[in-house]
């Protein structure tokens, strides 16, 4: 693949830029001084457009400045309504627009969220390249050249985040598409005010698309959903497992239950799960394509790092959800039936249990006092990112998901655990893709699979 952003010319207080995308999308475009040009992210920003499984509908981009991205949209087949703040790049997008032809497909409007512009109801598609300077930012410390107040105004993020405005927008507006997908570029490394995270806690899905380096800043085009399209879990009150009532749930869409209460709950191995009224038992049932790309042992792996980020825990592999005290939060189990797909149970302890053989931890240690309701939006939304076929985008690979993986459980190892194993020590290193965990130590390098010869040796952890 191939792109270019350059300046080919320049006229007066403006400049010719050519955009090209891939050798397939080219446009030489006029961009005035006070005009954000098309940079690595506006590229980034078009493949990850160009790689949408949709191509048609409404489309509404934010921020629209020269028109590259809106031009692009209209290229695929979008029908495109479009807006920026600066009216020198809405007379800029108009002028490029119609100078390719597609002023009937693209309508720019002068004016932004909150200052003037609504978004259709109707809408498939928002993007929206967000501001993303800090705005306490210091133009004197050689990090960020002066802007004029125009562009300031288009370019630095707010104190709560431009990003957080824009959900507002979308759930204030009443009578949005449900299945709206939103594509926003956030920058991640360092984290600005707008936070995709915000969304997930909203109910809403995320999932990085495309990313890129610019200098020392890592910037993601972040693919935004209502998880299942808004579609509500089943909700039972009593059950024997929660494992076997979503084997009962339709395969199609996002399907997942959240009870009540169990009587015959399950753990690794057949082992039993107790739990009380106020715990989280919830469990989620994912097509057997999902097995397709990746091993039941990394998925459940991925799936701990995701709840006990959800719950600020650590993850002890492979499926052990910890409290800073070591003690057992809850834990991950995964079930596969030949055709039926596979089943993810999640248990969590609400409040800490004590026998006089084991001792147990909960949330509200960790996060305080929510619901368990409150927290199966939060983990929903989270694995929903990960493996929900949403229509639009592809799936993580797998080297993203063990990324995600080995990041979360690198918490628990960073206090410097080690591993007993058939009387040797051994210090983890890595994920295999496959599940396994990687050590090294006595015997050299390998990946061990079976937990009955594993003992976990940190400082932090209760005696066994």
């Amino acid at each position: 693949m191939s792109s270019k952003s350059e300046v080919t010319a320049e006229n007066g207080e403006s400049k010719i830029c050519n955009f090209t995308i891939d050798n397939q999308y080219s446009w030489d475009l006029l961009v005035p001084k006070t005009v954000y040009p098309p940079k690595e992210d506006t590229e980034m920003l078009a493949r990850a457009i160009i790689e949408l499984k949709k191509k048609d509908g409404l489309a509404v981009e934010i921020g629209c400045g020269s028109g590259a991205i809106s031009l692009l949209l209209a290229n695929l087949g979008w029908k495109v309504v479009s807006c920026d703040v600066n009216p020198i790049a809405v007379a800029a997008a108009r002028g490029n627009i119609a100078n390719y032809g597609f002023q009937n497909m693209v309508e720019v409007i002068e004016g932004g969220i909150g200052d003037g512009f609504r978004i259709p109801k109707e809408a498939d598609l928002i993007i929206w390249n967000l501001p993303y300077i800090s705005p306490d930012w210091d133009p004197s410390d050689g990090e960020q050249m002066e802007l004029e107040l125009i562009e300031e105004a288009a370019m630095v993020d707010r104190k709560n985040g431009w990003g957080s405005e824009l959900l507002k927008e979308i759930e204030g507006g009443g009578g949005m598409n449900p299945n709206l997908m939103c594509l926003v570029v956030f920058r991640t490394d360092p984290v600005s005010p707008s936070k995709p995270k915000i969304w997930v806690e909203n109910g809403w899905s995320a999932r990085s698309v495309k990313f890129v380096r610019m200098g020392s800043e890592r910037i993601d085009a972040i693919a935004l959903w209502r998880t299942g399209s808004g579609l509500e879990p089943k909700s039972i009150k009593d059950c024997s497992s929660t494992m076997d009532e979503a084997f009962k749930l339709p395969k199609s869409k996002w399907s997942r239950l959240i009870a009540e209460r169990q009587t015959s709950g399950r753990g690794r191995r057949g082992s039993e799960w107790h739990s009380k009224r106020g715990d989280l038992l919830a469990t989620w049932r994912i097509g057997g394509e999902v097995l397709s790309h990746i091993s039941p042992g990394l998925l459940q792996i991925c799936v701990g790092s995701i709840v006990a980020d959800s719950v600020n825990a650590t993850v002890k592999w492979p499926n052990d959800i910890l409290a800073p005290s070591g003690k057992k939060i809850g834990g991950i189990l995964i079930e596969s039936r030949d055709g039926e797909g596979v089943a993810i149970g999640i248990g969590l302890n609400k409040l800490g249990k004590g026998r006089s053989d084991f001792s147990s931890a909960g949330w509200n240690e960790t996060i305080g006092e929510i619901d368990a309701k409150d927290l199966f939006q939060r983990i929903d939304s989270g694995l929903s990112g990960l493996f929900e076929d949403n229509g639009w985008t592809l799936a993580p690979c797998k080297d993203h998901i063990r990324e995600i993986s080995w990041k979360s459980l690198s918490g628990f190892l960073s206090i410097g655990t080690e591993i007993e194993y058939c009387g040797g020590r051994y210090r983890p290193i890595g994920i295999s893709m496959t599940g396994e965990i990687e050590v090294i130590g006595e015997m050299g390098e390998m990946a061990l699979s079976d937990l009955d010869f594993i003992d976990w040796k940190a400082s932090f952890l209760p005696s066994s």
